[in-house]
Parts: structure tokens; sequence; C-alpha cells
């Protein structure tokens, strides 16, 4: 706890971006109107939660690297997305992780909840998108206090179904990625995008010894990152994902990314909560609706 009597939210411009800096007595969270971009998360007197890449652009109409981009209403490139999903789009060159992360976002009224605060962006596409003919509204609602809890929900306002696959694409800070394990995986089948995206069998914890970019398959709701350097688990409650993405750039990749400093692979990883894959793909019937969401807690060793 700390000296904050009660939930403060403040305007901020960074850069081009018109953000939100929320203090409750337990934690601190900074979001950006753009893409209802949840940048970093924090506890008081704790390293940081969420990892902000310090390079950043903080440009309108760019994506943020860092915190937790959402990513819809495809993830990744779309050609590797299901085929009901690729015909969604009707344009040529199809924008990597959606359409979304760049597009500004309505935030409805904050609401302060005894010690935590709560944040709704709406995402309003009566018209849908360019290439993207689908009426749809998107929900993001982030819950700030002592945990940090993300949901999305998608409604379909169109007259035919609409099929998507979707990620909080969450990026965790660490003490060094190649100390810590992720717990939850074993026994999974994951797709191995570094090895043609060959379907292989995880034994074990995950542990990060090079460049790791993975679709577990079947996940389950909790999952887990254990950090000895510094001596927190992190637990992630995962609800309607079925599937998650495990990144780390490691050393020569970091070297090729845009706004990312080149030894930040030791402070970072990815473990995104999704509906990605054939087998994850989701499909909203007209009229109807779908939430997606994580509650991230911590928990000290």
């Amino acid at each position: 706890m700390n000296n904050f009597s009660s939930p403060t939210i403040v305007e901020e411009k960074l850069g081009e971006l018109d953000c939100l800096r929320v203090r409750t007595a337990f934690s601190e969270a900074l979001i950006a109107r753009q893409g209802g971009h949840l940048m970093s998360f924090q506890h008081h007197g704790q390293p940081a939660l969420v990892w902000l890449s310090e390079t950043a652009a903080l440009e309108r109409g760019q994506a943020i690297r860092g915190g937790v981009p959402v990513c819809w209403p495809w993830f990744g490139d779309l050609a590797r997305s299901p085929q009901a999903v690729q015909r969604m789009y009707q344009g040529s060159d199809a924008p990597f992780h959606g359409m979304v992360r760049a597009l500004d976002w309505q935030m409805q009224d904050p609401v302060i909840d005894g010690d935590k605060v709560v944040l709704t962006f709406q995402l309003l596409l009566p018209q849908g998108l360019p290439h993207w003919p689908h009426p749809s509204e998107l929900r993001l609602r982030l819950s700030i206090g002592e945990h940090l809890d993300m949901n999305l929900q998608t409604r379909n306002l169109g007259q035919a179904p609409l099929a998507l696959t979707q990620a909080l694409h969450t990026y965790f800070a660490v003490s060094d990625s190649r100390e810590v394990r992720l717990g939850g995986f074993d026994g999974l089948s994951y797709l191995d995008a570094l090895e043609e995206w060959q379907e292989r069998r995880q034994e074990g914890d995950i542990r990060f010894t090079s460049e790791t970019d993975r679709i577990y398959l079947g996940v389950g709701p909790r999952l887990t990152i254990d950090d000895p350097g510094w001596q927190r688990r992190i637990h992630l409650h995962t609800r309607q994902s079925h599937s998650a993405i495990v990144w780390n750039p490691w050393i020569e990749k970091a070297h090729r990314l845009a706004n990312f400093p080149d030894d930040a692979w030791q402070r970072m990883l990815c473990i995104e909560t999704a509906r990605v894959g054939e087998a994850d793909v989701l499909v909203i019937a007209p009229g109807g609706s779908h939430d997606m969401g994580v509650e991230i807690r911590v928990e000290s060793r």
C-alpha cells in the first residue's frame, strides 16, 4: 500500500498520444486511448509487470511496442489464419495483427469500484473496416487495482456469421528471460513458427534458450510465470481462450525489430491470451457476442 487514499485518473500527452495514468492504492497503469492500449502496469515499489519498450514510438497511427496490443480481427499473418477468417477480408495486402491497434477507441466514463478503477473502451464499426465490411462492436474492459483484469468483447452487428482470430498480446516484464519458467503448458501440442509450423509436444515447463515463437493448443485456464530473479510468480487465469502464443525474439531478431532495444529480449516475454488456429477459430452468429479475458495476479515467493 502507499499514500494514495483513493484511485486517481490523470490525462497525459505522451508523444502524439492521448493517455491516461491510473493510480490506485496498489498499482499504477498507463493507457493510450489509441487502440485502447494498456501500455504498462506496475505494483508500487515493485518491478513492472507489463513491459513497455523504452524506445516505443508514441505516434498517431503507429502500433506501440510493448504493453497489451489488441490483435483483431485476426492474429499475426492473415495468410496463416483459418480459411474462414481469410475469406472475411476483401483486400490484397492485409496488415499484420489486424486493423484496430492504431485506431482511436472511445472511452466510456471511468468507474471507481472500491480500490480499483474500471476503464471501458469502445470501437463501434457500423460499416466494418477497410476491405473488411462486417458491422461489429468491440469493448475492451480494463480493471486496475491489486490485480489486472482485461476483457475483450466482440459483438456481431451484421446479418452473417463473423469469423475471426484475436489476441491480447501481453508483454510481460521479467528479470531475465533465460531464468524464468512458464507453467501450465506441459503435455500440450504447439505449432512452431520457426520450424515451418510443425506440430510438436511440450515436455515440462517452457524455458527460453533461443528465439521462441509458438502457438500452444488446448490451453487450460491457468498459466504461470516463475521468476526467481524477482522472487515472484505471475498467475494468469484466462477466460474463453483455448490457445496461447509464447514469444521471445532472442538476440538476432531483437536487432531487426523496430522500436526494440537490442538487449530487451532479456527483460520481456509474451504470453498472449488468444483464440487462434483452426481448432480455436471464433465464429459469432448474427446479433451474438463473445467475451475473452485474462486476470493477472502476482504472488511473492
